[in-house]
């Protein structure tokens, strides 16, 4: 039922924009008494996080799938396009939603709270530090990273989202650089204290198709644009 009652809901989010989708509707395209819904979600913003819960769900179960003998940046990869791909029959009502956070402070806020709660989910999934000042910076500049791969996303029309796995690879390859100065500007260790190798960091070569390298030169392009 709730996979039925999700599905609904992007479907009325699609047809009907953010401003004109109702429970009510979502009731009427599930089928489903409204009274359910109101039971189980509350409101569209309950729908709105069972649909990123799921999404981040099964983005986990591929981090458990991959197992810990990656890298972090190659987790890290992994586990954000299994994201996107759990979302990707319901792109045309995330492509209503997006730009109605300019018009609506609750949906704006709804976003600034919920993006960066799952992506340090992520984050802790694929090994990255997320605790501490630094761990803040590393799940804010995570949450910037994927919203701005999902806008690429979102008009990426190729069979096998090429032109996403491109703006991702070239994103983490930034993310990297990052964390890089932040390493440089942090205390040195005290004596006796040396951290695992490569944790917390998004230390690999680039990606193009899953698993696939790609050279410096075929990165170049801003992934704003690719």
């Amino acid at each position: 039922m709730q996979d039925a009652l999700l599905n609904a809901a992007m479907t009325v989010l699609a047809r009907d924009g953010w401003r004109g989708a109702t429970l009510r509707a979502v009731a009427e395209a599930a089928p489903c008494p409204l009274a359910e819904i109101v039971s189980r979600y509350g409101d569209f913003y309950g729908l709105l996080d069972a649909i990123s819960e799921q999404a981040t769900l099964t983005a986990l179960k591929e981090a458990d799938a991959a197992g810990g003998s990656q890298a972090i940046r190659d987790r890290l990869f992994e586990v954000l396009m299994a994201r996107l791909d759990a979302l990707q029959e319901h792109r045309p009502g995330i492509k209503a939603l997006l730009p109605e956070q300019a018009r609506d402070p609750l949906l704006a806020a709804w976003f600034a709270v919920k993006a960066p709660r799952q992506m340090a989910r992520i984050a802790a999934a694929a090994g990255v530090r997320t605790h501490g000042l630094r761990g803040l910076l590393r799940v804010q500049g995570l949450t910037f990273l994927y919203l701005r791969v999902a806008r690429i996303w979102l008009d990426d029309e190729t069979e096998d989202l090429a032109k996403t796995l491109k703006a991702l690879d070239q994103a983490l390859a930034q993310a990297e650089r990052w964390a890089h100065r932040l390493d440089r500007m942090a205390p040195p260790a005290k004596p006796g204290k040396r951290l695992p190798d490569g944790s917390g960091d998004f230390r690999l070569s680039g990606l193009g198709e899953r698993g696939a390298s790609i050279s410096p030169s075929s990165t170049a392009q801003n992934p704003a644009t690719a």
